[in-house]
């Protein structure tokens, strides 16, 4: 647990959060380590199997193989690097649009707030930053003006990852 969190944290100050911590570079123990338990090829085919994070020694070094994390389903959240950049997400877009709130929902205003989190959201799709995290995303914003709420509906579709995560946020 030491190692993997200290990984995660040399990943994210030297990458970005959306990358995978896992490999023979992102992955690999900077301390000397010894394996209680080298692993054969069928055991780490089995590991993977039922999400376990196989840590390898190779001549090259010491290195967690994958990432898996907890998380149940059968969904990219299985994997920490999209998790992390969900997060995210989660907590800087209400940021951005909570000025808005006590506006009128009215065309100029939606306009504004759509404006905002694709700015928002365009940093994430340049393949020339460290921060290259989506291939895609789309962006679905309701304005809902009785509760003062907007509701931000968000599908972004991760790199290094097949399917695309729905993410809702409202902004109170």
């Amino acid at each position: 647990v030491y190692h993997a969190i200290e990984r995660h944290l040399t990943v994210d100050n030297n990458y970005f959060m959306s990358e995978p911590v896992a490999g023979i570079e992102k992955g690999a123990l900077q301390e000397r380590a010894v394996l209680a338990y080298k692993p054969s090829l069928s055991d780490m085919e089995e590991m993977i199997d039922v999400e376990l994070n196989p840590t390898i020694t190779e001549p090259d070094g010491t290195y967690f193989l994958t990432q898996f994390t907890t998380y149940k389903r059968a969904s990219v959240m299985k994997r920490a690097h999209a998790v992390k950049i969900v997060q995210h997400l989660q907590k800087r877009l209400p940021s951005i649009l909570k000025d808005l709130l006590q506006r009128k929902g009215t065309p100029y205003w939606i306009s504004v707030a759509k404006s905002r989190v694709d700015t928002f959201m365009k940093q994430f799709t340049n393949a020339n930053t460290p921060k290259h995290s989506f291939s895609s995303y789309n962006i679905d914003l309701t304005w809902d003006e009785e509760r003062s709420e907007i509701y931000i509906g968000l599908t972004v579709k991760p790199l290094r990852a097949i399917e695309a995560i729905h993410v809702n946020i409202i902004v109170t």
